[in-house]
């Protein structure tokens, strides 16, 4: 067990809060390696769970992932995306949303 609890990136609170204020679902991931967030949304008719790492806007950490950030990318077979903002996280789920989509019309 870890010494200490991982360090959240100071602005998931706000996307978190952002996330939910416009319905979505969302709970915070503790593990090592994995990304911070699951966010599901059935906002398009179609049920999406998106993954999000959450990073701190600027500086060295921006998009930066840790070995074991990198090792779960490497071997997940899902969607998985990097954040800073909220209008990131936004973004992320109607790009998916709109891939989902076509390929289910493909």
């Amino acid at each position: 067990m870890p010494r200490y609890a991982a360090k959240r990136d100071g602005v998931e609170k706000q996307i978190i809060e952002g996330l939910r204020a416009v319905g979505f679902s969302v709970v915070q991931i503790d593990g090592t390696g994995t990304p911070d967030l699951l966010v599901g949304s059935d906002k398009l008719g179609i049920p999406l769970n998106i993954l999000f790492e959450v990073k701190k806007p600027g500086g060295k950490r921006e998009k930066k992932l840790t070995e074991a950030q990198k090792d779960f990318a490497a071997n997940w077979l899902g969607q998985t995306s990097i954040i800073t903002s909220l209008e990131e996280a936004l973004a992320s789920i109607e790009y998916y949303a709109m891939v989902v989509l076509a390929v289910g019309d493909a």
